[in-house]
């Protein structure tokens, strides 16, 4: 799909203080005209990071954060989004799945055998891919047909692949699955169709420690690989995302306990809030080891040199 050409490059930054959120170091980097909420931010180094909002919105930046330019790729609603390189990218729209081999400036439509909603993409490399939905998706030819595998769950929210074999996927009814054998086969680790409580996102810090948040706020965990999984750090609110950068720093983010985004230095042992913006924040990714940019509604971004 052609790129509508509405670009805005060079934008100018209201900036805040930092103070306006209640904790120091954070600063509000508001892309004007852009007023769409936002809902997705990943980086793929320190420069080049990816950002999709509604109404087909996506920004980019080469510089860290600083400026972002702004394009709308779709009429339709963006719900999924990932990038293997700084120069190749999928995303999920209302069914379709366009893809950019030139960072984002372009996009064509790739011929899908499986027309679906993804609520997340993860690409193992430029042909392997997996999304979740309704069920668990994968690819072989780079985005070009998806087969699904049903299983008795009520719809998935995350995956994601720790090697090229093993892989996890979480969603409705506190529903974990797993795969040994890169998605051939997935078995179910957990599930209750009694619960209302829904696993939102899965980030592993080593081969070991890894946790899923969720839309009650707790953070539930596995010190064995996905072997077992136990509540270990019961919050209220709403979890969106987690992610780590090493094994042993993280964040969680949404609208968790006392703060907007949670900061672990200890493989998840203990979280700490370090933005109490009274936001629920919608996506999060880090630019550094201390720097770190996050997404909310409204067109806003949050940018971090000192988390």
């Amino acid at each position: 799909m052609t790129n509508l050409k509405f670009a805005i490059s060079g934008i100018l930054l209201l900036i805040l203080t930092s103070n306006s959120f209640g904790q120091g170091g954070w600063s509000w980097y508001n892309p004007l005209p852009q007023g769409n909420n936002l809902r997705s931010v990943m980086f793929i180094d320190s420069n080049t990071g990816f950002c999709f909002g509604d109404h087909g919105t996506f920004l980019r930046t080469t510089n860290g954060g600083i400026n972002w330019s702004v394009h709308q790729i779709t009429k339709f609603q963006i719900s999924s989004m990932d990038f293997i390189n700084d120069q190749t990218g999928y995303i999920n729209a209302s069914a379709w799945i366009l893809k950019t081999t030139d960072s984002g400036l372009n996009w064509f439509s790739e011929t899908s055998t499986v027309h679906a909603v993804f609520n997340c993409m993860k690409f193992l490399n430029e042909m392997t891919g997996f999304a979740t939905g309704a069920y668990i998706y994968k690819t072989t030819n780079g985005g070009k047909s998806w087969e699904s595998t049903p299983l008795n769950v009520g719809g998935l929210n995350s995956v994601i692949f720790r090697n090229q074999n093993t892989g996890f996927a979480v969603g409705n009814y506190t529903t974990i699955i797993k795969t040994t054998n890169s998605g051939v086969n997935w078995s179910i680790v957990r599930y209750s169709n009694v619960s209302t409580e829904c696993y939102n996102a899965i980030a592993f810090a080593d081969s070991l420690n890894g946790h899923i948040v969720s839309s009650n706020g707790s953070i539930v965990s596995t010190r064995d690989a996905g072997f077992s999984w136990n509540y270990v750090t019961p919050f209220t609110g709403q979890s969106n995302g987690i992610k780590f950068i090493d094994q042993n720093t993280g964040i969680a983010f949404g609208s968790i306990y006392e703060g907007s985004i949670l900061k672990t230095t200890n493989k998840g042992l203990n979280w700490t809030p370090i933005l109490t913006s009274g936001f629920s924040i919608k996506g999060a990714d880090f630019t550094g080891l201390s720097s770190l940019i996050a997404v909310y509604d409204g067109g806003k971004i949050f940018k971090t040199t000192n988390f």
